[in-house]
């Protein structure tokens, strides 16, 4: 049974299969590079707008706890759209809560450009004042 299986040559190459795991490493190799480049554009936006909402905090509980007006709210918001780069135009609206607090709400959206497609991150965040600050 040996002399039909071992006779010292090794086995002719099917066409079939030749460049099959070259092909494997380069459809895996671009759908690695692809998602990268989109981290690469998405989490410096988004990290952007996680602390431009932070910032939006910050002025409505200084605002509640200090007795300011939604002018000062507004202007405080406003002041950090070049640090945060939110786009010009973004839709900035605060409102005085009964309580006392305020209540501001910001939305843009921004495109995020990942080898010739654009994703629109949409920003759409509202935040009130803190409870324990205005009660």
């Amino acid at each position: 049974m040996e002399q039909f299986f071992d006779h010292g040559c090794p086995p002719a190459p099917r066409r079939s299969e030749d460049g099959g795991s070259r092909l494997s490493f380069l459809i895996v190799m671009a759908l690695l590079i692809a998602g990268g480049l989109g981290a690469y554009n998405y989490i410096p936006v988004a990290y952007e707008a996680a602390e431009f909402k932070t910032e939006m905090q910050k002025a409505v509980d200084g605002a509640g706890a200090m007795g300011r007006t939604s002018d000062w709210v507004t202007n405080e918001i406003a002041r950090n759209y070049q640090t945060y780069n939110v786009p010009e135009g973004a839709d900035l609206k605060v409102d005085r809560l009964a309580k006392g607090g305020y209540r501001a709400t910001v939305k843009y959206i921004k495109p995020i450009k990942v080898l010739g497609f654009a994703y629109d991150y949409s920003f759409d965040k509202t935040v009130t004042t803190s409870g324990f600050l205005v009660e």
